[in-house]
């Protein structure tokens, strides 16, 4: 006595065996039962066999990239809490005071998050293109807060195109002084992210302005080498843009026009 005729398969043409035998062996292995409903004829049985077949893969593949995806993100948050270990260690062994060790770790963990949201940096996307693609494309994320700036708003794209490659990126934390009071100002800032306060060094309650994205300060910095009358201190994490003055100087080499036109704005205008 056989399978074969305990279900009344006896004397049954071989294919309807074998294809009967290969339902029989899908259902076992991909568990998903007899169920109520079960096909009768050798066509229903092939259909039924490729459908489990197909959903079985199906979700493979699915749990397969999930748990990559999964395993991915523990690498990188092992590394990132490793890296954090050691940091800790450091500041711990030079014995940094607590409330600094406080702000690097927020940093750093900032900075991570941002990661996480952006994985690829500026630099990493578009660092190994050609010096044209690197122009067209910062021209196009950085053009418009150039323009901002009194000063560069109506110069030719020429001139724009080759300074907004001379910004940096930037990142403060809660509570960082961006521009101190009293320091002689070399460089101007992009917010592009965060808020940030303006305030007089002896009285930290005397708040200037509130600045917040889209603003600009420090630009009169790039003409004259002043000190600066009163001090930024960073509200929230602020992501920033910062042009050196050295760096726009040897720009202007090749446009004496613009360093001209900045001389005349900076002379009408109060210092920052």
């Amino acid at each position: 006595e056989t399978w074969a005729t305990v279900y009344q398969y006896g004397g049954t043409d071989r294919s309807t065996l074998y294809i009967t035998s290969m339902h029989y062996v899908m259902l076992v292995l991909s568990g998903v039962g007899f169920g109520d409903i079960f096909p009768v004829t050798n066509l229903e049985k092939i259909v039924t066999v490729l459908l489990m077949f197909l959903t079985v893969g199906g979700v493979s593949y699915l749990m397969a990239n999930i748990t990559s995806l999964l395993t991915a993100e523990d690498s990188s948050e092992s590394i990132f809490r490793q890296r954090m270990r050691h940091i800790s260690a450091f500041l711990e062994y030079k014995k940094i005071p607590k409330d600094l060790s406080e702000r690097v770790h927020q940093y750093y963990e900032y900075c991570y998050r941002q990661r996480r949201m952006y994985p690829f940096t500026e630099e990493a996307v578009i660092g190994d293109l050609s010096p044209a693609l690197r122009n067209d494309i910062a021209f196009v994320m950085h053009g418009d807060i150039i323009r901002k700036v009194p000063f560069f708003r109506d110069r030719r794209d020429s001139f724009l195109r080759l300074l907004v490659t001379l910004l940096q990126p930037v990142i403060f934390s809660p509570g960082d002084i961006i521009v101190r009071q009293g320091e002689i100002g070399s460089k101007m800032f992009f917010l592009v992210k965060g808020h940030a306060q303006v305030f007089r060094m002896h009285n930290h309650n005397h708040v200037l302005r509130t600045l917040q994205e889209g603003d600009i300060f420090g630009e009169l910095s790039l003409v004259y080498e002043t000190k600066r009358s009163a001090s930024i201190r960073a509200l929230t994490h602020c992501d920033a843009y910062v042009l050196f003055k050295e760096d726009l100087d040897i720009l202007l080499i090749q446009y004496p026009d613009v360093a001209k036109g900045m001389s005349e704005y900076a002379r009408t205008h109060a210092y920052r």
